[in-house]
């Protein structure tokens, strides 16, 4: 209990007090501190080694973080996330399907790749671009790649799991993408409940099964034969594949897949 006081800080601060990030981080480490001091016996000593260490592990993070910073950069000044939203929009004009490639699965595949927030900068203003209402454009990707984030960013938070457990992979990593895979296919009805409350549920509910379980399998896949650093990304772009796929097997076969997939007629 003691451990969340940090955390539960921070949040307070953040949320209801409305500080900075700066602020509010500062004041979860005074209370981290006090905790140590008050619960543990930890020395001046102690206190230092540990704020050294927490730097150097935020300095890992940030070189992820700014790598991947970089990375959307270059995309964004070459015009790839532009042609993104364009290429989905002429590929097909139902906002749910929009919602499953951009917010589901292509936000999930950037999960596997990059990680720490990159799906949610690149995917949302994708999505306000084609119309998306603000709020729901953010909160799709949020959802949507949710489920990615534990074996997602080349599995570094699966990787911290091991470490921290003391089990092996191969142990955690097929009960773990179990549990994810069952996540994976909820955040694919939540994405369209997001949108249209159930009505795009009853409509599309092949389809997002469908996705959800395939990009679940391949997790699951990977995890179970110990590529830990590719499951996350490997289910991501199966999935982006398979979402693609389905909006252009719906515009040449009505009821595509056995009326599996919709016909994904337009919908406001």
């Amino acid at each position: 209990a003691a451990a969340t006081l940090p955390i539960l800080v921070v949040l307070v601060t953040m949320v209801w007090l409305r500080w900075s990030g700066t602020m509010a981080g500062f004041a979860g480490v005074i209370a981290a501190a006090a905790m140590g001091v008050l619960l543990l016996g930890a020395t001046p000593m102690v206190l230092a080694v540990a704020g050294l260490k927490a730097m150097v592990l935020a300095f890992d993070v940030l070189y992820i973080v700014w790598a991947a910073l970089l990375l959307y950069n270059i995309a964004e000044e070459a015009g790839a996330i532009r042609s993104i939203g364009v290429g989905v929009a002429n590929l097909t004009e139902d906002h749910v399907m929009q919602l499953l490639i951009l917010g589901f699965a292509f936000s999930s595949f950037l999960q596997g790749v990059a990680g720490f927030g990159v799906p949610v900068a690149v995917v949302a203003p994708v999505l306000a671009g084609l119309g998306f209402p603000p709020i729901q454009a953010a909160v799709v990707p949020l959802v949507g790649h949710a489920w990615s984030v534990t074996m997602g960013t080349l599995s570094s938070s699966f990787q911290a799991l091991v470490t921290v457990t003391g089990y092996s992979g191969r142990v955690l990593g097929p009960w773990a993408a179990g549990f994810l895979g069952v996540a994976c296919v909820l955040s694919g009805f939540v994405v369209a409940h997001v949108h249209a409350g159930l009505r795009p549920i009853r409509r599309c509910f092949g389809a997002i099964l469908v996705l959800g379980l395939s990009m679940a399998t391949v997790q699951f896949g990977l995890a179970y034969f110990e590529y830990y650093l590719l499951a996350g990304f490997g289910a991501g772009m199966v999935g982006l594949g398979l979402s693609l796929f389905g909006a252009r097997l719906a515009q040449a076969v009505p009821g595509g897949y056995g009326g599996l997939l919709p016909t994904w007629p337009a919908e406001g």
